[in-house]
């Protein structure tokens, strides 16, 4: 039995196995030439035994204290602690804490104290000790202060204002007001005490933002369908940043919901792959299933919804039942900006005749741009003109700009120059400008500026009915039905040169009697087309398999109307008297929300679910941009993680658990 196998009780099987390894290095090292040298069996199992020893561990003794140490306040809990010199910042692990060690440590470096009394050292450490306590008091505060400094922040974060403005702006107005209503040093003692510093501030919207988004994932796992919501944007530091929202249904709050996600930049590369991978990299760290997102809306851009390899695709690969919807704000839009017919090469002839004969309008349009950027671009100019309409007693002063990516700007901008039309031509006669002055008294050309001003406003109304939040898509589908049927009606009555729709060119023509009817009789035919285009080109970006989807869906509007079903779950549900009693007393999405925790009916109302998330517009995207545009601006372009601010300028529905957030925040001033 070799001396290793007796002391550390090695197994015969494993001496065998290394005393056979052994003599295999040795024939290794002889046929190399080479001498091995000879293993030192005993050397190693002295260190094998060493290591395997336990190293033994004391308890704190108040002996330890005549040699200078002391226990540290985060030790006292400690069932073997360690002890710290109160000369000195030497600290004692607890194995080291042997009399002689302490000794050592006293006479080597604390020689002139070698000798003192143990007295002297209690006085030290109880000296120490106050020093400790009087800072902790003056640098603790109560939790009220705490809430309050959370509070304060989320109200900051909410109007999207820099972390500094607390501290520099909203503190002194505090003191003020405590100094003049409430007492004076004492209250704005208390008012100082509130950590509103930038930094504190920064902590506390991380907090927050984690505490939402917390919240938030819990709900969205536990919803059986969402939608989504996506759209990019380049911010002031031209870093390109993807900004979601989400809708799904509460069965908490009993109501379909529409949440903040996340706002992540996307890189270099604005591609389908590269946003499809950020948001997929966000739903694999939170564990969300693709499989319950029902609906994606985008703006409609090329890498959004690419046939091959566009961002809607890419989610069709991993969630097959997703519906992809075009942005119906993009598409109105889309509508009104055009002045001929969208149609396809076929169609080339057709169309270029359709567009000469629009030409006019666009003509029009071109014309009151050039007139407002040459009053409101000089300076000198729009004064002047301002000054006209102060004294000429107009409505309103001054031209609006016109901007192409404002959907209601050419709206705006044609009722303010129809409005101004007389000003307008007493500024070009004063200034001798033959050639405008002559234009905004040309009959002609006002009229169809009156019924410019007039259907641009028009669309306008159905754009704004197109925002906001909460959108439902039964009632924007119901808008562009409207709008359709509307149009309708107006070709009618323009063909009988009957302009009662349109109040500014029907005030227009009557204040300028019938003197002229070949013009407007010409003018009724322009209109009549331009009409005809508009209808023509909502018929192609808002097909009809819109309204027939809404007609087979309308049972989920009215689930207790008489129109006929094969659905079994559905007909019990007509035959309910209570459900059919509490129908009345909410909204039909509040309704099937409710109904999602009613065994017999939980199949039916998460069909309905997926209908009623559908996002119809990326109206949150665009004034999330709006958001993202005031939160990160020119004075704050290093803001690198814009996702909790974003967060919190966003996300008002859900309310931080500020208790628990106390809870776990260390309680003390800014610094």
């Amino acid at each position: 039995m070799s001396i290793r196998k007796f002391f550390c009780k090695v197994p015969p099987a494993v001496e065998q196995n290394e005393e056979k390894k052994e003599q295999e290095s040795i024939i290794v090292f002889e046929a190399a030439g080479k001498k091995q040298k000879p293993i030192n069996r005993k050397r190693k199992q002295e260190s094998e035994a060493c290591s395997k020893t336990e190293v033994k561990r004391r308890k704190w003794s108040n002996i330890y204290v005549k040699y200078g140490f002391f226990l540290p306040v985060e030790e006292e809990m400690k069932a073997y602690p360690s002890a710290q010199c109160i000369l000195c910042p030497a600290v004692y692990a607890n194995p080291c804490l042997v009399p002689s060690k302490l000794l050592s440590h006293l006479k080597k470096q604390h020689s002139e104290h070698q000798f003192k009394p143990e007295a002297f050292f209690e006085s030290k450490v109880a000296e120490y000790k106050k020093q400790i306590a009087a800072f902790e008091s003056r640098m603790h505060i109560s939790d009220e202060y705490t809430l309050a400094s959370f509070e304060m922040a989320r109200v900051l974060l909410l109007h999207k204002l820099p972390f500094t403005v607390l501290e520099t702006s909203i503190l002194a107005c505090l003191k003020i007001a405590a100094r003049l209503l409430h007492g004076g040093r004492a209250a704005i003692e208390k008012i100082e005490k509130i950590p509103l510093s930038d930094t504190t501030v920064s902590r506390r919207c991380q907090a927050m933002a984690d505490d939402v988004e917390f919240q938030l994932i819990s709900k969205l796992k536990n919803s059986p369908s969402f939608s989504l919501q996506i759209d990019e944007t380049t911010d002031i530091s031209s870093e390109a940043q993807l900004i979601a929202f989400c809708k799904f249904p509460d069965v908490e709050n009993m109501k379909i919901c529409e949440h903040y996600l996340f706002c992540k930049p996307v890189g270099i590369n604005t591609t389908a792959e590269a946003i499809f991978s950020t948001v997929d990299d966000y739903f694999k760290s939170h564990e969300i299933d693709w499989a319950n997102c029902k609906s994606v809306t985008t703006d409609g851009a090329a890498s959004m919804v690419g046939k091959f390899k566009g961002v809607v695709q890419k989610i069709l690969e991993v969630s097959p039942q997703c519906k992809a919807i075009h942005c119906m704000l993009h598409r109105e839009a889309l509508v009104a900006k055009k002045f001929e017919k969208c149609g396809t090469k076929k169609d080339k002839n057709k169309k270029d005749k359709m567009k000469k004969e629009n030409n006019v309008f666009e003509n029009l349009l071109k014309d009151v741009v050039h007139v407002v950027n040459g009053i409101r671009g000089r300076p000198k100019a729009h004064r002047m003109f301002e000054q006209l309409c102060v004294g000429m007693e107009a409505s309103s002063v001054g031209l609006l700009y016109h901007t192409e990516i404002r959907w209601l700007s050419r709206g705006r901008v044609l009722g303010r120059v129809y409005e101004l039309r007389k000003e307008l031509y007493a500024y070009f006669v004063a200034k001798n400008d033959k050639e405008w002055s002559r234009l905004f008294s040309d009959y002609s050309w006002l009229l169809k500026l009156s019924y410019m001003a007039d259907i641009f406003d028009k669309l306008n109304k159905v754009n704004l009915s197109l925002q906001g939040k909460h959108s439902d898509i039964f009632a924007i589908t119901s808008n562009i039905v409207a709008l359709k049927t509307r149009i309708s009606l107006w070709i009618q009555k323009v063909d009988s040169s009957n302009f009662s729709d349109f109040p500014l060119l029907n005030e227009f023509v009557t204040e300028c009697g019938s003197a002229d009817g070949p013009l407007i009789g010409e003018a009724s035919s322009l209109i009549s087309k331009h009409l005809h285009v508009l209808r023509e080109n909502l018929e192609i970006y808002f097909p009809n398999e819109m309204e027939k989807e809404l007609k087979q869906n309308t049972w989920i509007v009215e689930p207790f109307s008489n129109c006929s079903t094969n659905d079994e779950a559905l007909i019990d549900l007509k035959s309910d008297l209570l459900q059919k009693a509490a129908f009345p007393n909410m909204t039909y999405s509040e309704f099937w929300v409710k109904l999602l925790s009613v065994p017999e009916y939980e199949i039916l109302s998460e069909k309905v679910i997926t209908v009623l998330v559908r996002m119809p517009s990326t109206y949150l995207c665009e004034s999330g941009f709006s958001s993202l545009s005031l939160v990160k601006k020119k004075k704050r372009n290093c803001l690198t993680n814009i996702d909790p601010v974003m967060r919190m300028a966003l996300e008002s529905e859900i309310t931080p658990n500020y208790k628990l957030l106390v809870k776990n925040m260390q309680s003390q001033k800014s610094h």
